[in-house]
Parts: C-alpha cells; sequence; structure tokens
C-alpha cells in the first residue's frame, strides 16, 4: 500500500466506515471472493451474535461471523469455514452494515439476510458432517481405485 493511503483501521476510526472488495471464500456463498464489495462501519455497541464482524488476526483483517458470545469476547468463524476463532472485543474494528452483489445492496436489516444468517449458524453443524462423510466416501473410492 502507498503511502498516501490510509489503511482500513485509519478509514475506519477516521470516517466511522469503509466500503471495501473482499477477498478470499471463508463467507461463501454469502460473500464471493473479489466480486462482492462490503460496508464496514466501526462498532456503536457490542456486537452479538449473527453479526459478522472485521478483526485482527496477528497482521491480517478477517471478515467472520459471530457464532457464540462467551464472558471473555467471541467465538467467531467464516459461513464457509470450519475452523473456529476466538476473538477479544478490542480486536474487533468493524461490523458488517450492508454488501453489495451484481450491484444491489443488501444490508444486515434486511430480512433475508437475518434469515439467512441465522440458518447458517444453526446448520454448520451439519454441514461439518456432510464434509466429513464426503471427505471418509472419497477415501474408500481413492482406495478401492488402486486395488
Amino acid at each position: 500500500m502507498s503511502k498516501d493511503k490510509q489503511s482500513i483501521e485509519e478509514v475506519l476510526r477516521d470516517k466511522g466506515f469503509v466500503v471495501i472488495s473482499t477477498a478470499g471464500y471463508s463467507m461463501a456463498p454469502m460473500l464471493r471472493d473479489r466480486k462482492d464489495t462490503v460496508e464496514i462501519h466501526t462498532p456503536t455497541k457490542s456486537p452479538r451474535k449473527y453479526d459478522v464482524v472485521l478483526f485482527k488476526k496477528g497482521d491480517r483483517l478477517v471478515l467472520h461471523r459471530i457464532i457464540k458470545v462467551t464472558g471473555d469476547g467471541y467465538i467467531i468463524r467464516g459461513d464457509n469455514a470450519i475452523e473456529k476463532d476466538e476473538v477479544r472485543p478490542e480486536d474487533i474494528i468493524g461490523v458488517l452494515f450492508a454488501f453489495t452483489r451484481n450491484g444491489k445492496r443488501y444490508t444486515v436489516k434486511d430480512s433475508g439476510y437475518l434469515i439467512y444468517s441465522r440458518l447458517t449458524v444453526f446448520f454448520h453443524p451439519l454441514k461439518r458432517l456432510l464434509q466429513k462423510m464426503k471427505a471418509i466416501i472419497r477415501r474408500i473410492y481413492l482406495r478401492e481405485k488402486s486395488l
């Protein structure tokens, strides 16, 4: 990044929001790699379960969903990820307010988004089980094929 460009953290601090392009597959299918944009706002209150937050993970910024609020912080995971992160409140620098896909803007208050966010968290254990079953079937198939 050139010296004349502000970091995402600086823009959030100065303007209270930032609009950026997504990168990665951990929030698929809701957010597509380098195709969608997100509008992130500086948190004005403590994030809640189902919120998608931008947080610091080492030297990277990550956008994932809160799946559980704990006494010490949050358990967070991407919609398309299996691994969870434990995140402290001070590591959260922004909260998803809206995203744009194919020129259409969706806010986190839209009824379709609210339903999607809850179903994604609710059905994730089933998704994980199906992924494990698929891996087992694949191993069996490859073993049989090599005989």
